[in-house]
């Protein structure tokens, strides 16, 4: 004869887990609405938290992983979030507030899941404020918890550098220093907080406040990306001890950069001529954020062709500038890549290392190695190979890079973390070796050659 179940009480305001005795919990195998396991709450004992309780706590990677395992129905993840937080968990600029983890009276994680996975990814272990017991359901009405979450105006970067820190064009500020952490980093560096942000901005100060004085209101020449790229090239012609020269005296860069904010004094088909004609033509009415990247390496190609005395019919997208000028400025370029530095796609996924059958694959380059040969053979940068476009030039080489990358056993998800990409989006981008043309295939043959497989 079975024994019937214990009744569980109805009311919202009292969990159903925390009604029951954990060995009759255990009986019974009940884990709650998306069969969520009981989260662990610091060594409190379940039954005497009753209602709704917020508790500071050490979470450590360990404690985020199981934490994790009851996130059900949150919105889709987004990594560059996570990515951000981890960078600045790890770099221990992260600072715990009120706002934290939650979890529902079902023990379902309701909020906080970026930062738990941000958590895993740093490896590092944070002081968290934790809520448990929020209610499934607000009374008298159809919304749940998670309909309440995140609703604030959230402050943006250049709003709290305006507010907090007193800097007049906050968010212009704050959108030159993303632009020069990418040209430091050397890829897509999303999503800087304030700390990371004040960083870059302490190390490029005088030519930041500089292009924030000179940049005009013209649309094309206002645009964040080309004041990022003259900013890092004005860097790198300091002299040691002199960090006012570009404000006291002429350079070339600071010449340059008032010839194409002014338009006066350009010589026809001459490099700066061409950057200014494309950012001011209509087509700069079409610029957005998520372009700030190319137009600062853009920018600095047409400063070094400008400054090596070199023509060319058309200006187009090449690493020789940006790698010029940060051979001029290595030290300070290393600084703030390190700011960024967080483990390598691999390491997030060591099941990468073996196939589905569990055997090892052979030696083979790490993605690394891989993306670096990408971008010399096709000479675009990891920023625009990553990047959202769709223009024939930078598709080809994504997909080659996609293309190699699985040719040696990688799985989606090693490779979209470094292409900021899903993994249905990673074996969207790949095209089956007997669908290339010749000339792919023999593209993609003579780059294996070159990582000697």
């Amino acid at each position: 004869m079975n024994t019937p179940a214990p009744s569980i009480p109805s009311s919202s305001r009292v969990s159903p887990l925390l009604a029951l005795d954990p060995a009759e919990r255990r009986r019974l195998g009940l884990y709650g609405p998306g069969e969520a396991r009981l989260v662990e709450k610091n060594g409190i004992p379940i039954a005497s938290l009753g209602a709704i309780q917020s508790q500071w706590i050490e979470v450590s990677p360990e404690l985020a992983k199981r934490w994790l395992k009851n996130n059900f129905g949150n919105r889709p993840v987004r990594m560059d979030v996570v990515r951000a937080y981890a960078r600045d968990m790890r770099n221990r600029q992260w600072v715990s507030t009120h706002q934290g983890i939650a979890f529902n009276i079902s023990d379902e994680l309701v909020d906080g899941q970026h930062r738990l996975l941000a958590i895993v990814m740093s490896g590092v272990t944070v002081r968290t404020m934790v809520t448990f017991g929020l209610p499934t359901q607000v009374d008298g009405t159809e919304l749940t918890s998670m309909d309440c979450v995140d609703r604030g105006a959230p402050r943006s970067v250049g709003d709290q550098l305006t507010i907090q820190h007193g800097m007049k064009n906050g968010g212009i500020i704050a959108s030159i220093c993303a632009g020069l952490a990418n040209l430091c980093h050397g890829e897509r560096t999303r999503r800087l907080s304030v700390g990371k942000t004040l960083a870059v901005y302490r190390t490029f100060e005088p030519a930041v406040n500089y292009a924030v004085v000179h940049r005009p209101k013209t649309i094309g020449l206002r645009a964040t990306g080309v004041h990022a790229g003259f900013a890092f090239a004005l860097m790198a012609e300091l002299r040691a001890g002199a960090p006012g020269d570009f404000w006291d005296s002429h350079t070339p860069t600071s010449d340059l950069y008032a010839r194409v904010m002014t338009g006066q004094g350009l010589q026809d088909k001459s490099p700066g001529r061409l950057l200014r004609d494309f950012i001011t033509s209509e087509e700069a009415k079409l610029f957005t954020r998520s372009l700030d990247r190319g137009l600062a390496e853009l920018t600095l190609q047409a400063i070094y062709l400008e400054h090596h005395n070199r023509t060319v019919p058309k200006l187009e997208m090449s690493l020789d500038g940006v790698n010029y000028f940060r051979g001029l400025q290595a030290e300070r370029v290393r600084t703030v890549a390190a700011m960024f530095k967080l483990p390598n796609a691999e390491k997030a996924a060591p099941q990468a290392e073996q196939t589905a059958e569990g055997k090892h694959l052979p030696k083979r380059p790490i993605l690394e190695q891989i993306m670096a040969l990408v971008e010399h053979r096709f000479k675009l940068s990891r920023i625009i190979i990553a990047g959202k476009g769709t223009d024939p030039d930078v598709a080809w080489p994504r997909t080659a890079f996609v293309s190699l990358a699985l040719s040696y056993g990688y799985p989606p998800c090693a490779i979209g973390q470094l292409i900021h990409r899903t993994d249905e989006a990673v074996l969207a981008i790949h095209i089956p070796r007997k669908h290339m043309s010749a000339a792919q295939t023999k593209i993609l043959d003579a780059l294996k050659a070159k990582l000697g497989n």
